[in-house]
């Protein structure tokens, strides 16, 4: 979606589409685990598709969609392209919706409080 430079030509559907595309990238597993591991720190392609366990150009495509809706920034430095999260809002969201999915499944599947609550999740985006 292209959106206007100018915020006095956007209007509340504008916003309202690019939220929605903006929250789709949160649709897929892989770019919540990049979102997770980017949290403690950049990290470059090869890094990510390490934790990840995936392959450098699966990673890439992924990288690229999040960075063309503002959610990654990255840096050259030498041979290495370093990717961090542009906006702290957006880790916080990642870590808000982790919570919120927690709520649901002790409401909806009777998982105990205690087992939930102890979840955590390591720097690959995996819960432990």
């Amino acid at each position: 979606m292209h959106i206007k430079r100018s915020s006095e030509d956007l209007s509340k559907d504008d916003i309202y589409k690019f939220q929605a595309e903006v929250c789709k990238l949160f649709a897929n597993p892989n770019r919540i685990k990049i979102l997770m591991a980017l949290q403690d720190g950049e990290k470059t392609l090869n890094e990510l598709a390490r934790i990840l366990r995936s392959t450098a150009s699966n990673i890439c495509q992924h990288l690229d969609m999040m960075s063309a809706r503002g959610m990654l920034r990255n840096r050259r430095q030498g041979n290495y392209v370093y990717y961090s999260i542009a906006n702290d809002k957006i880790g916080k969201a990642c870590s808000l919706m982790m919570d919120s999915v927690k709520e649901i499944l002790i409401a909806d599947k009777g998982i105990k409080i205690g087992l939930l609550k102890s979840l955590k999740l390591t720097k690959n985006g995996e819960i432990i």
